[in-house]
Formats: structure tokens, sequence, C-alpha cells
């Protein structure tokens, strides 16, 4: 009996010998599944919501060149507009409510990505049109963390330096810092294929998130029709074509709620702060004049306001506004400016008013000093030495290519302009 269950034992001691490799690679199969599970429900959610963020930063950098002047300058549009309608807790603006007569904007937000090429998009009206303190005060009250730039292009010829001190000076103001977009209306493609030929090593660079945007006139879908912006398509007219880009600015696609409608032969001679064209206590914008007119613009009862000589910092709504109410068929029939700044004036939607060099306007900003000089050198204006000015306008002979030549004076100006202004902005 002894020698049979000692068989037993040992037979049985076989077979378990026989499988103890299995049940080891079994057992420590089962245990490692065990540990699995558990380090992923802990850690798990954890690393997730760690990596993802890396991850997309790191194709966000890999996709986005940085800029050389400022990394922070071209932040992603998203973002901007988030911060637009949802400022943080402890901001001192009021959120923006978007109004019946802004709908093109809240419709545009989700397709403002800095990332995604610029396309032109048509043109869209305002859904709003009983007055414009009804349809835009939110809009006026209410300016964005970024404004837009537009420069209406006016000269045919790209070897014109005026744009490139222009762009310059806002360049060393920091401006640019306080920008979104840069747009540049031209007057027609080749013309806008020239200027892009001065700017390829930006414009290649910077791909999708490009701050700078040049574009023809007729590129940009408005909701209204110039048959003869070109006076019948015979002669240049520079006042029209001027006024033609006034008409189509509005409508560029993903503008800003504000806008520096600026000529291209304007300097910014101080360091920029909003505070030189809104009054942040009373929530309301600073408009200005920069002399009386003559030019033929119709403004329906309203002061002239000369835009096409000095800066207007504009409500793209109110613009909307009176460009849809009047309806021309003319550039010349209409000037916006003067009318949309007229209004706002009435319904008490700007904080004040300031003809060309009002002394007035140094008793509210930060510099103490006149808002604008306009430098003809062919009127009086030759030489470049004593500019205390925020903004200066400066052409004419020597200067502007559209003008005589006049070596003297060129050499004088340039001068200037290399000394001020040496250091290239980011888009050269």
């Amino acid at each position: 009996m002894a020698v049979k269950s000692l068989y037993h034992r040992r037979t049985a001691g076989s077979i378990f010998k026989c499988f103890d490799p299995i049940i080891t690679m079994i057992l420590t199969a089962y245990i490692s599944g065990v540990l699995t599970c558990a380090l992923y429900y802990r850690f798990g959610e954890l690393e997730t919501n760690q990596q993802e963020p890396l991850l997309q930063k790191s194709l966000l950098s890999f996709v986005t060149q940085p800029n050389p002047h400022n990394d922070d300058s071209l932040n992603d549009e998203n973002t901007r507009i988030q911060s637009q309608q949802y400022p943080s807790d402890n901001s001192n603006t009021p959120p923006i409510q978007i109004s019946s007569g802004e709908k093109m904007q809240s419709s545009l937000v989700q397709e403002n990505d800095a990332t995604a090429p610029f396309t032109i998009k048509a043109g869209e009206t305002l859904s709003c049109q009983t007055s414009i303190k009804e349809c835009c005060e939110t809009s006026i009250r209410n300016p964005p963390e970024k404004i837009d730039i537009v420069i209406p292009y006016k000269y045919r010829n790209a070897a014109d330096v005026s744009l490139m001190y222009e762009l310059r000076s806002f360049e060393r103001s920091g401006l640019l810092d306080h920008v979104g977009k840069v747009f540049i209306i031209t007057n027609s493609k080749s013309e806008t294929n020239l200027l892009e030929i001065r700017y390829q090593k930006y414009l290649k660079e910077m791909m999708g998130t490009k701050q700078l945007h040049i574009i023809a006139a007729d590129e940009i879908k408005v909701p209204f029709n110039f048959p003869e912006w070109r006076d019948g398509g015979k002669n240049f007219d520079p006042l029209g074509i001027g006024l033609v880009k006034t008409h189509y600015a509005p409508y560029l696609p993903l503008l800003s709620s504000y806008y520096l409608m600026i000529p291209d032969d304007n300097v910014l001679l101080r360091e920029y702060t909003r505070d030189i064209w809104f009054d942040s206590k009373k929530q309301l914008p600073y408009a200005h004049g920069f002399g009386g007119g003559g030019t033929g613009m119709k403004t329906h009862g309203f002061a002239g306001v000369a835009e096409m000589h000095g800066p207007n910092f504009l409500n793209r709504c109110s613009m909307q506004y009176v460009i849809e109410k009047y309806n021309v068929t003319h550039p010349k029939g209409l000037s916006p400016t003067a009318v949309a700044i007229g209004m706002m004036k009435r319904e008490k939607l700007l904080s004040g008013f300031f003809g060309y060099r009002s002394s007035s306007f140094r008793k509210v900003e930060p510099y103490k000093t006149e808002f604008f000089r306009e430098c003809h050198t062919n009127g009086g204006c030759q030489s470049p030495n004593g500019f205390t000015e925020i903004f200066v306008n400066i052409q004419g002979n020597g200067i502007s290519i559209e003008y005589r030549k006049a070596e003297s004076i060129k050499g004088k100006f340039l001068a200037w302009f290399e000394k001020t202004f040496p250091l290239p902005s980011r888009f050269e």
C-alpha cells in the first residue's frame, strides 16, 4: 500500500513538473494583464490629458513659422476672437454682445482660423437698417483686443518706397503687435503680383499663418456694383479708385470689428497705444478730420473729413450701415467715412471729433500733441525735421512717384526716412 501511494505521488509530481513552464507562462500573462489594467485606469486619463496638447503643440510649431520680431504677434485667430467675445473675469471690458446688425461677424467666428489658407469670400450685408445706434452701438463700444489695418494702395508702381517706410514705422511703434491682419488693397491683380514679389520672402515663409494680405479691389466680393469705378475704364481716376477701396474695405473677409484705414504714405511716430483713438472711460472712439474737401465726394449733409489723407480708426458695422443705406452706384456718390462719423457724432457715439491740427485733442490723448500733420513738399513742407505729431502724411515733389522729381528734397527726406526707420518690418 505504501509502495502504491509512493508511486502515485511520483507520477503526479512528474506530471506537474512537465506542466511547470506552461503554468508559469499563464500566471505571468495573467498578472501582467491585471497590472496593465490597473496602471491604465490609474494613469491613462492623466497621460491622455498631458500628451495630446503636447502633440498638438508640436505639430502647430512645425506648421507655423516663427515671427522674427514677436513670436506672440501672430496668435491663433480663434483664440483672438474668443478673447474678444468672452473676456476673462478680471477684464474691465464688458462682454461683447452680437446685435442684429452684426450677424456677419458672428457667422464668421468659426472660420477665422489663422492656420487656414486665406480665401476671398462673398461680401455679406448687415441684417439691421433701423439706425446706426441700434445696429452698431454694441460693436462701437467694444473694440477688439487686436484691430486690423487696411491700406488703400494708390500707387501703380511697386518701386515706390512710401509703403515700405509706413510698414517700418508700424513695426517700430509696436502697432503691428496689436494688429491681427494687414490688408493692402491694390488697383489690379497685376499690381498685386508686383507687391507679392516685393514681399515674397515673408509670404512664402509664413504660409497660411501670414499677417499680410495683398488683394486687388475687384477680388473683394461686395453687395453693390460700381460699373464706372475706373472712369468708364478709359482713364485712371486716382480719387475714384481710392474711394472704391473705402467702400470695399468693410467687406474684406474676416475683417475685425475695428480697423485702421490709412493711406500708403503715412508714418506713425509715437509708440502705439489704443488711447490715441479710443476713450476707455466713455467706451467710445475719437474721430478726426484731415481737411475740408473740395474732392467732389458727397457727404449727404455731414462735414467732410478728407479720409484719403490721414489715418481713420473705423468701426466696420458703422461703415457697412452707411454704405448699404445709401447704396450708390459710383464711389464719388458717397463718402462713407464722413457720413459714418457724422452719424455717430449725431447719435453721441463719439467721445470727441477733432478737426485738422486741433489743439483740443492734446487734452485727451497720452502724448499731449497733435494727432496728425500733412507734409506736402510741393506745399511748403521742405524739411522733415521737427515732427512732433502722432501720424504724419508725407508726399509731394521728390517723394511720391506721381509728383515731379526734386532731387534735393528727395535726398533730404530719404535720409530722414533711413535714420528714423532703419530696421525692416517683419514683412521685408
